[in-house]
């Protein structure tokens, strides 16, 4: 399933087929259950880089197959972790606290890297899932998930695992609708942030958490505004909401579905991995040098710091 028709950055390769592990259950040592894989990827070639993406809260992790058959169609192993919180978990006990659900989500991630291999064996490509390259990245709460690996800060106790929050794997960054400073992080929480990193957001998507204020949609993209410079990228996508429309996060599209905004989205994330997990320096300058604004007409707009 690719995401639509609209493909805004091209590299003259055509997309691969794309095949789809169901349903994979790894027993993680360190949380004592079995974590639930939904595993993408190229059915050639290789090995391929892998990306871990963090599904959203109370989202199904078959509600990214959109973005995840996009990506893997275009040469990524997308490895996408069922957390506690996950839409349809069969057998799910009751919602655990916040620092319970946050401290799993983060190992969950982790897990993901290290069952690589296992993964890979039980998709029948015991070759090409690369061990050695990986990004993380997320949706809404699964977007804060993935930050933490790569340097946000939370306050002390909040982390409930031996070890660092933070994994030196994951050496690239991609939040989607992400999140500004909320109490479980510190003051200076995106200044460790000092990798590559992409933040995506829409002008309709504004942050509201369940609880307290609602925020303005520019809330979404503070993981840009507040990272130290070096690698950074700014999309804002105009008349976005924070699913798409139901094209992501959600199991069926909603009354106004928007694939422009999933493509560009996805396009665009695209040029960021192959920049920075393939070093790929065309992939680079189509970030700098692009003008997204007259590409897209209008919609979209990328800023790099």
């Amino acid at each position: 399933m690719d995401t639509v028709a609209f493909d805004y950055y091209q590299t003259g390769q055509m997309p691969m087929g794309v095949r789809t592990l169901e349903d994979a259950a790894l027993t993680d040592p360190a949380q004592q259950r079995d974590v639930v894989f939904r595993v993408h990827y190229p059915a050639e070639n290789g090995p391929h880089p892998v990306i871990v993406y963090s599904h959203g809260a109370l989202c199904s992790v078959a509600s990214y197959d959109r973005l995840a058959a996009y990506w893997a169609a275009r040469g990524y192993v997308v490895v996408v972790p069922e957390h506690l919180d996950a839409a349809g978990r069969p057998g799910a006990e009751p919602m655990p606290d916040l620092q319970t659900l946050l401290s799993t989500r983060v190992r969950d991630l982790s897990f993901a890297a290290d069952a690589v291999p296992e993964l890979a064996a039980a998709a029948g490509m015991p070759d090409l899932f690369s061990t050695r390259q990986f990004a993380v990245g997320g949706h809404s709460f699964g977007a804060l998930t993935a930050m933490i690996k790569t340097g946000v800060k939370l306050q002390p106790g909040m982390y409930q695992f031996d070890g660092p929050t933070t994994d030196e794997r994951f050496v690239a960054t991609v939040s989607m609708s992400g999140v500004g400073l909320l109490p479980p992080m510190t003051d200076d929480a995106f200044s460790g942030l000092t990798g590559p990193l992409i933040a995506t957001g829409g002008t309709l998507d504004e942050g509201n958490v369940g609880a307290g204020p609602v925020y303005p949609w520019e809330w979404r993209l503070t993981p840009f505004a507040l990272s130290p410079a070096g690698d950074k990228f700014r999309l804002v996508l105009e008349l976005a909401d924070h699913y798409f429309g139901g094209l992501m996060g959600r199991d069926e599209p909603g009354e106004n579905p928007d694939p422009e905004g999933l493509a560009i989205v996805a396009a665009t994330t695209t040029a960021f991995l192959d920049a920075y997990l393939h070093r790929s320096e065309a992939a680079r300058d189509w970030l700098v040098q692009t003008d997204l604004a007259a590409l897209t007409e209008g919609r979209a707009t990328l800023q790099e710091k």
